[in-house]
C-alpha cells in the first residue's frame, strides 16, 4: 500500500494525539463508561476526479464520478466505539465506503494513461474506507448535554478500478494518506429521553490536501444500555497533490444503534 505523505501527517497525529492523551486523564478518581454504535448510511456521491499515471502530465482527464461512471448511492456500513473518563472521551470510528458504477461511456476520458473512448460500456469501483481515531474533552457539560472538542487522525485509503472491456482497458490506482484531524461534538438534551446531535471535524496537511465531516441527528436514549441515532451525514474529500486531482463529496441519511456499557 501507497503511503506518501501520508506518514509524515501520521507522525503529527500520533505526537499531537499522545500528548493530549496524557493531558486528559488526569484525574484517576473520574468514572469509566463506554460505549459502541453500527451505523447504516445511505450517501449520494458527486464530484469528480483525474488520476495520473507516475504523476505524469497528460494521462488523465477529469471524470464525474456519476455522469462519466454511473455511480449514486452506497449502501456504507459505520461502526465505532467511545469510552469515556470523566470529561475525557477518546473515540474510533471506522467508515467502509464502496462504490460501485456502470454506464455507457457519454464522452473520451483519460484514467492512469489508458484512453476510454466515448459510446463503450464502462464499470467502475471506488473505495474509500477511513478511520478516524481522536481525543476529546467537554469544555461545558450540563447532565446529558455536553460540548467537546478536541484532535487526533484520520487513515483514509482511495482505490478505484475503471474498466472497458471494448477497448481492454482495466486501470486500478490505489493510495493512503493518515491526516490530523480536529474535531467538536455538541449533545444538547431535550429531556425525555431525546436529544440533539451535531458533529463536525476537519483533517488534513494544507488547504489542497483535506477532507471535512458533518452531520446532524436526533438521538434517543433508552436507560442504560441503549441509545438510537436518525441523522444526515456529509463529507468532502479534496486533494490535490503533483498531478492528481480529487473534489468529491458524499451526503445522504443514517440510523444508527448504540450500545452502552
Amino acid at each position: 500500500m501507497e503511503i506518501g505523505s501520508g506518514r509524515r501527517g501520521l507522525r503529527i497525529a500520533a505526537s499531537v494525539a499522545t500528548a493530549l492523551f496524557t493531558a486528559g486523564c488526569s484525574n484517576p478518581g473520574d468514572e469509566v463508561t463506554g460505549s459502541v454504535h453500527v451505523d447504516y448510511w445511505r450517501p449520494k456521491v458527486a464530484g469528480e476526479v483525474e488520476i495520473t499515471k507516475g504523476s505524469k502530465v497528460g494521462t488523465a482527464t477529469p471524470i464525474s464520478l456519476r455522469r462519466d461512471l454511473g455511480m449514486d448511492h452506497d449502501d456504507t456500513p459505520v461502526i465505532g466505539a467511545d469510552l469515556d473518563w470523566g470529561r475525557n472521551r477518546f473515540s474510533l470510528e471506522y467508515t467502509g465506503i464502496t462504490l460501485h458504477g456502470s454506464t455507457t461511456n457519454p464522452e473520451d476520458f483519460i484514467f492512469h494513461d489508458k484512453l476510454y473512448p466515448a459510446g463503450d460500456p464502462v464499470s467502475a469501483d471506488l473505495n474509500v474506507p477511513s478511520i478516524r481515531a481522536s481525543w476529546s474533552y467537554a469544555l461545558w457539560q450540563d447532565g446529558l448535554s455536553a460540548w467537546r472538542a478536541g484532535l487526533g487522525a484520520r487513515l483514509w485509503t482511495f482505490d478505484m478500478t475503471v474498466k472497458d472491456a471494448v477497448a481492454g482497458n482495466d486501470e486500478t490506482r490505489k493510495f493512503s494518506h493518515a491526516f490530523p484531524l480536529a474535531i467538536s461534538e455538541l449533545d444538547w438534551d431535550l429531556t425525555h429521553g431525546f436529544g440533539v446531535k451535531l458533529l463536525g471535524d476537519v483533517a488534513g496537511l494544507s488547504t489542497s490536501q483535506i477532507v471535512y465531516e458533518a452531520g446532524a441527528a436526533l438521538e434517543w436514549r433508552a436507560p442504560n444500555l441503549f441509545g438510537a441515532e436518525l441523522g444526515w451525514k456529509y463529507e468532502r474529500y479534496d486533494f490535490n497533490e503533483s498531478t492528481n486531482d480529487g473534489d468529491f463529496n458524499l451526503s445522504g441519511p443514517y440510523i444508527a444503534l448504540r450500545f452502552r456499557f
